[in-house]
């Protein structure tokens, strides 16, 4: 018995690859597929995509997915909720609680307003934009907004991409955050946010690399969507200008968020707790990556290829 308990506590936290690839492919699916039901329903219902009810369960239901995905990733490869929850550490250099708010600030006007740069070059080979609309203001419909699109959707997608993704892929280090980022992007669908969506996850990724914890990179997110909805709603942004301006100031704060990033000392890895180094780097096993995220790849290029072009 004692023997048993001994191997429980050394036994080394993490995610594999094959189960990094399978909770991409298990996000994927589990989307697209409520997404296609909800569609289909909406369209024999006759509803408006600008209907309070349509815009609150176009934004529930793939967070309902993400939670599914999570849940059957565990299952099929037999994880631990553990390996999951071990990246939710609070007790984190401070430094990156101080880089929060520059990150948050940074991402939305620096890479916000590059990204319609981005936006008006698509245009220039006639993709058009298809906007995004939120219930009218009250302040039950503000309270609810939040919460399906500020305070769900960045737990959940954190926990899945930077928790899971990028933790099955840990070994390859920085490549891990190339990757991730990518498939952040894809995931969303949307050819015209693909660019700043890259970006921000370089940033997550970056900053959960570093500080060997998810907690910083929720917060991120979720402050960057709630600031989103505070300016649609009361156009907080109106007194910085849009263009150079906005964006000089957004370029500024991440100026100052990769300061505080690479100053101080190096922070543990992933569930790392030990203060041992492996006595050999191990390889990241990129077929077994590929073999689990396969199915997912190829369902949401060829989805975004289509929005491309449609």
């Amino acid at each position: 018995m004692e023997r048993d308990i001994k191997k429980s506590i050394n036994k080394p936290l993490g995610i594999s690859e094959r189960t990094s690839g399978l909770a991409f492919s298990f996000a994927v699916v589990l989307v697209m597929l409520v997404s296609l039901v909800f569609s289909i329903i909406v369209h024999f219902n006759g509803a408006s995509s600008k209907d309070a009810v349509y815009i609150y369960f176009s934004y529930f239901l793939p967070c309902v997915s993400l939670l599914f995905a999570i849940l059957a990733t565990v299952f099929v490869s037999r994880s631990s909720f553990g390996d999951i929850t071990a990246y939710f550490k609070f007790r984190i250099d401070k430094k990156f609680y101080f880089l929060i708010i520059p990150t948050a600030i940074g991402v939305l006007f620096g890479l916000g307003e590059l990204n319609e740069l981005f936006i008006k070059f698509l245009g220039l080979f006639g993709y058009v934009d298809t906007p995004s609309y939120l219930p009218e203001y009250s302040p039950l419909n503000l309270i609810l907004t939040i919460v399906v699109i500020a305070v769900l959707p960045p737990v959940l997608e954190e926990t899945l991409f930077r928790g899971i993704v990028q933790n099955g892929l840990k070994k390859s280090g920085y490549i891990s955050i190339i990757v991730t980022a990518a498939l952040f992007a894809v995931y969303h669908l949307s050819p015209s946010k693909t660019l700043y969506q890259f970006a921000v996850g370089l940033i997550l990724s970056l900053v959960a690399l570093k500080s060997g914890s998810v907690v910083p990179t929720i917060i991120i997110h979720f402050l960057n969507n709630l600031l989103v909805i505070l300016n649609e709603y009361f156009s907080l942004f109106s007194i910085l200008p849009a263009g150079i301006a906005r964006m000089a100031v957004g370029l500024i704060c991440l100026a100052v968020a990769f300061a505080l990033l690479f100053v101080g000392r190096k922070p543990e890895s992933f569930g790392d707790t030990s203060t041992k180094a492996p006595s050999k780097p191990e390889k990241t096993n990129w077929f077994e990556f590929v073999k689990g995220g396969v199915i997912g790849l190829v369902l949401s290029l060829a989805v975004w290829i289509a929005n491309l072009f449609a």
